[in-house]
């Protein structure tokens, strides 16, 4: 009987297979490494916060100086810090020097409104805050990367149109007072109290409630109720599972509210707006307290051995 010789399997096949998986491995690796080091979307409800008054949101020390595009007539009236705040010059309801709501001395500055920025991409935004666009624009050596990111998600994402807050002309919230007053009561009252008396936004001397500041800027108090205050910890609507709409509800009932004189003639116990910021005392009888727990516990264990 003729000796049987195991057939060669062909490897030339394999081997091709192997090096075309191999480039394909070689082609696709990078492009997904670099895919994973994108720069993740910005925040947007951060970068309401950071719009407010980024100067109080991140570790960085401002400059010394008068913001370069600053009215130069009013340099030295305000603290340096407000002339480096997005919404000093372009307002809380976002509409540069045409604003109702920010400053009286930049109305004849030209700043333009924001609305062109919406649904823009976050790459188209961020020459205009790193002085690409203009040299005295330039945020970036105060504001970290993810800082402007999510200042850019907030321009492109979350700015609303005046008249959706507010009547242009007589400041008349649009919302409805009926809602408006049931989720005051839920969120708000606990703080600042039913008619609003509790805390005052201002000094002694001239003090300020919340049914002074809703005619005076509607859309300020829009603004906080949606993106959170950074100086009291007000945290944003939504937390609250309070959609836009409600959040104008609310500030339509705070908008019937007694104002600061009412308030001083019905003499309401206010609380002092700086004191609800600090937490400090807080932490150190917490610190305090839970030192005597230890020196407490110790002794006792002491005693034992």
């Amino acid at each position: 009987m003729p000796k049987l010789t195991p057939k060669k399997f062909p490897t030339e096949p394999l081997i091709i297979a192997g090096v075309i998986i191999i480039l394909i491995l070689i082609a696709i690796i990078p492009a997904r490494t670099a895919y994973s080091q994108e720069q993740a979307p910005g925040d947007p409800m951060r970068g309401g916060r950071l719009y407010a008054a980024w100067d109080n949101l991140v570790d960085t020390e401002l400059p010394q100086e008068t913001h370069p595009l600053w009215p130069t007539n009013s340099a030295g009236e305000f603290p340096v810090r407000y002339t480096w705040r997005c919404v000093n010059c372009h307002g809380w309801d976002y509409m540069g020097s045409r604003s109702r709501s920010t400053l009286t001395v930049n109305r004849s500055m030209g700043f333009p409104d924001l609305f062109g920025m919406v649904n823009k991409p976050e790459e188209d935004i961020l020459p205009l805050l790193t002085g690409k666009i203009t040299s005295e624009h330039d945020f970036s050596a105060y504001l970290e990367e993810d800082d402007l990111r999510d200042l850019a998600a907030f321009l492109s994402s979350e700015l609303t149109l005046p008249d959706f807050v507010a009547d242009w002309d007589t400041f008349q919230a649009q919302g409805t007072l009926e809602v408006g007053e049931q989720k005051f009561g839920e969120i708000c009252a606990s703080c600042h109290g039913q008619e609003g008396e509790k805390i005052n936004l201002n000094t002694d001397q001239n003090p300020i409630f919340l049914g002074d500041m809703a005619w005076t800027n509607p859309w300020r108090i829009a603004h906080i109720i949606r993106f959170g205050h950074l100086n009291t910890r007000v945290p944003p609507g939504e937390l609250y599972g309070v959609p836009f709409s409600q959040q104008i509800d609310i500030l339509a009932y705070i908008q019937t509210l007694p104002n600061a004189l009412q308030i001083s003639a019905l003499d309401f116990q206010a609380i002092d707006f700086n004191l609800q910021a600090s937490t400090q005392p807080l932490a150190f009888g917490a610190l305090a307290i839970g030192a005597l727990i230890l020196i407490t516990t110790w002794v006792i264990l002491k005693r034992q051995d």
